[in-house]
């Protein structure tokens, strides 16, 4: 009878272990990496008109796997497309006029050499494709997908170049707060680093490598900065392709302070008429 009391005991013991377990320890790792999961969650925030966190977005979006064949026939496609319509191919092999920093670009070979890598995602060949038709700075040829470049990454803030006068009289040209929706004491406060980097040279760096609307490096760099014709604007700071990292440093000079801006990137997706085709390819695509 002791025998059965202590055994019943230890059984006790034993669920009241395990439900404390499952209450304080986390979801297991397969539930946390499972791309299903975390897709059906985006989804679910985005039928709610609500924002999702940049790593959700992130393992969702690379969560679609690479394949070889569909690859190719894209590659296929886009070829056969520029070789054929495209009327600046051979003029796009060319060195550019003096002024412009664009590089010439072999349109078909850099195609051509897609076939020989291995990408880890879907996404990720998108991505390298896309690359190699914004090399072109032809505001006209884009190559856009219509899941991944629906999604919209915006800091919600924008930024302005200036000319101005430093201690020396001399003048410098700078980078300032437009307008920042959360927190719009941060308005007009110079950006002097972005990311541990000086803010003028990030935003130049990024209209060279990643604004592909025009040749004019001076129209990308105005492109990157706060709306002046609504369109082509803002770019730096609300994208469409999914950023490097999840949030960015901002080292503000404002009039009472000095201090550094971190702002988390806020996820929403820009075209809910394409939601339930795009997340149903993610569940068919593992079919």
């Amino acid at each position: 009878m002791k025998i059965i009391q202590v055994y019943s005991t230890l059984n006790l013991y034993l669920i009241l272990f395990v439900a404390l377990l499952a209450i304080i320890l986390p979801p297991s790792k397969s539930e946390q990496t499972d791309p299903n999961f975390t897709c059906q969650n985006v989804s679910k925030a985005f039928k709610k008109n609500k924002l999702v966190e940049y790593d959700n977005a992130k393992k969702c979006i690379e969560s679609f796997p690479f394949d070889a064949k569909l690859a190719g026939d894209v590659i296929d496609a886009v070829s056969h497309f520029m070789s054929n319509y495209y009327v600046f191919l051979n003029q796009a092999k060319e060195e550019p006029p003096k002024g412009f920093t664009y590089k010439p670009v072999d349109l078909i070979k850099e195609l051509e050499s897609l076939r020989k890598e291995t990408f880890k995602s879907d996404y990720d060949f998108v991505t390298a494709l896309r690359n190699i038709i914004s090399k072109l700075k032809d505001g006209n040829t884009q190559y856009f997908n219509l899941c991944y470049q629906n999604f919209i990454y915006d800091q919600n803030l924008t930024l302005y170049s200036v000319i101005t006068t430093d201690n020396e009289n001399k003048k410098k040209q700078i980078i300032k707060v437009f307008d920042d929706k959360l927190d719009p004491s941060n308005n007009d406060c110079e950006v002097s680093e972005i990311d541990g980097k000086p803010a003028l040279q990030t935003i130049i760096d990024f209209a060279n490598d990643n604004i592909a609307h025009s040749k004019d490096l001076g129209v990308r760099f105005n492109m990157a900065l706060a709306p002046s014709i609504g369109t082509f604007s803002q770019l730096f700071t609300l994208r469409k392709d999914l950023p490097e990292t999840s949030k960015v440093t901002y080292n503000l000079k404002c009039l009472e302070k000095s201090y550094t801006l971190t702002r988390k990137w806020s996820v929403a997706f820009s075209n809910i008429a394409f939601e339930n085709f795009c997340f149903d390819l993610r569940n068919n695509s593992q079919k």
